[in-house]
């Protein structure tokens, strides 16, 4: 066993029997880098990441890559979950240095942090264009011997780069937030995907954050195109095989255009942004599908995710028996003994099943519609709910991916919102009760008036300083509870919080807000960001928040504040609105009655 043995996130302990003398990333380990004089091999994933459980496979359980690494590395493994602020930082480094990135994440970087080559997935030897790892190891294990003031030299360049990069320091940009609302518009239109719905090409993401600045757009102008292209979206995701048609939920994303063929496995995140824009949908249109797959994707979450304390884990693997997709996917056989003869036809003329399999060459089918459906299961068969009950009765009986028990304060507080958004547009006391409980957990159990956020919780343990995303989605939920019902300590949290990201998060303008704290002393650079990923960014949230603060409390430096945060980094939201859903979303709801 190595250091990792001594950890909690169940990723880290997923390496604590490997070969490689992994550490995990604090003083000692980048004490030994200094003092052993050798570069870190640092090696970042997540515990559902499919891709990671390959490379452990093929690599890091091995002996030989192990003796190349141990030899002239000290290698860190990081769990990006319980560190994103690491993960962040070095992965803007390896978009700099390749152009691309991904999980697992590999960075080799001196001693003092800085990095100079990035990689994700390398198998042990090569294979075409893809250089192995052992080699790899062995290349840098000579340069650093025979080179080493070049790569000092190349190291620090890259720095420098980024620093300009993540300062965003084009203040001359002339920015009219008024305007940027339509040029979003326009960019999402001209990359949405009318035949398949969502934006772009394989593989393709749900981007809710795309979703609700569609819908705040069409609430503000009245026009029916931006809602369209969200309602076309969600029927083809609850209709795809990215949505588990048995066991409900959506799994990460899809591998292909049509939503047909998913990467299996199923993050918090998701399914709590995805209840937020389907319940939003429902009370825009009324559609039974809309709620149905809403409340069906909130059944999954309590049921498989609901922790005893009232916290909500991670996440659910792709995998299980050493197979991508095998709990999730049925042969025609496995069907036909699972159910009798009417229920199989019901499945059988509903899904797009075939003897061969619909999934890659596995024989085996994901569930996926053979044609759209607009307002739920009656317009498909009536038998065809209890057929599907029948069949998650049975596949309950295979052997479950892995559960990522640790509960994190950030995606918490999107299912908080998700369920408070729900029990209000379907009039169900019992989410927000839930949502209060959760809420009423972190409060207790994961703030420090004096320290701030704790941002990961599991079994008792809690790791991890509070990070923009934990306080932003914090607030964020505390102010929905508060608006929903009127209990003036939720606003009282929200406004004491948000005093503290004031105080720690700030940057030196005082227009955006950094994503660390300034108590982080283990980062060399501290990024401040406003664009989304498939998750609404930090600051982005923080506007909301502080517009709402303003509303409630008359407080003008909120509203100052607020406003002043797109003209942070004016090129970036200038250039590229789209990119900046959630910061446009809050100026939309501003706007909004």
């Amino acid at each position: 066993m190595n250091r990792l043995k001594d950890e909690i996130s169940p990723y880290l302990l997923q390496h604590a029997d490997n070969p490689i003398n992994w550490h995990p990333w604090d003083n000692r380990a980048l004490m030994e880098a200094k003092h052993r004089d050798v570069p870190i091999f640092l090696s970042i994933g997540y515990s559902s990441c499919h891709w990671c459980h390959v490379m452990e496979r093929q690599s890091f359980s091995d002996k030989e890559v192990a003796e190349a690494l141990n030899s002239g590395f000290v290698c860190i493994k990081v769990d990006r979950e319980e560190r994103p602020d690491i993960d962040s930082l070095y992965m803007n480094f390896c978009h700099v240095l390749t152009g691309s990135g991904g999980w697992p994440l590999t960075i080799v970087m001196t001693p003092d942090l800085l990095p100079f080559y990035a990689a994700t997935y390398l198998p042990k030897r090569g294979i075409g264009n893809i250089k192995g790892l052992i080699e790899v190891a062995e290349t840098i294990k000579r340069l650093w011997r025979d080179h080493r003031g070049e790569i000092y030299s190349k190291a620090k360049e890259i720095f420098e780069h980024l620093k300009v990069v993540m300062s965003h320091t084009s203040w001359n940009y002339t920015l009219e937030l008024s305007r940027l609302p339509e040029k979003a518009f326009q960019t999402l239109k001209d990359i949405y995907d009318p035949q398949n719905g969502g934006f772009g090409g394989k593989p393709k993401f749900p981007m809710p954050v795309y979703l609700n600045f569609l819908m705040a757009y069409h609430k503000v102008t009245g026009l029916n195109g931006p809602l369209e292209m969200v309602l076309n979206t969600l029927r083809a995701m609850r209709t795809g095989g990215i949505y588990d048609h048995v066991g409900k939920g959506f799994h990460r994303y899809a591998t292909d255009e049509a939503w047909l063929v998913p990467h299996f496995e199923k993050l918090l995140y998701d399914q709590a942004l995805l209840i937020g824009v389907y319940t939003e949908a429902y009370e825009i249109t009324k559609n039974d599908l809309f709620k149905q797959t809403a409340l069906e994707t909130i059944g999954y979450v309590v049921g498989e995710l609901y922790s005893p304390e009232g916290l909500f884990y991670t996440a659910e693997d792709a995998d299980s028996e050493g197979e991508e997709g095998r709990f999730y996917t049925w042969t025609l056989d496995e069907l036909r003994a699972a159910l009798n003869s009417l229920e199989f036809s019901v499945i059988f003329d509903t899904y797009d099943l075939t003897s061969r399999g619909n999934f890659e060459d596995t024989g085996r089918n994901i569930l996926y519609f053979r044609y759209p459906i607009r307002k739920g299961y009656k317009e498909v068969n009536p038998l065809l709910p209890e057929a599907l009950k029948k069949l998650d009765h049975i596949r309950l009986s295979r052997p479950r991916p892995f559960k990522d028990r640790k509960s994190l304060t950030d995606w918490n507080a999107l299912m908080i919102l998700a369920l408070v958004k729900a029990g209000e547009v379907f009039n169900d006391p019992g989410l927000i009760e839930r949502a209060k409980k959760t809420a009423c957990f972190i409060r207790d159990h994961l703030y420090d008036p004096q320290k701030g956020l704790m941002h990961l919780y599991m079994e008792g343990n809690k790791r991890a300083e509070g990070l923009l995303d934990d306080y932003a989605f914090y607030i964020n939920s505390l102010l929905e509870l508060h608006r929903v019902t009127s209990d003036r300590y939720h606003l009282e949290l929200a406004l004491e919080l948000t005093e503290y990201v004031c105080g720690h998060f700030l940057n030196e303008t005082g227009k955006a807000f950094y994503s660390s704290p300034e108590t982080s002393k283990d980062l060399i650079l501290r990024l401040q960001d406003i664009t989304d990923n498939v998750i609404p960014s930090g600051n982005g949230v923080m506007m909301d928040n502080l517009l709402k603060l303003h509303r409630l409390t008359g407080n003008n430096r909120y509203y100052d504040l607020a406003m002043s945060i797109p003209y942070a980094m004016p090129a970036t939201i200038g250039s590229s609105p789209a990119s900046c859903c959630s910061i446009l979303t809050a100026l939309l709801t501003q706007l909004t009655p």
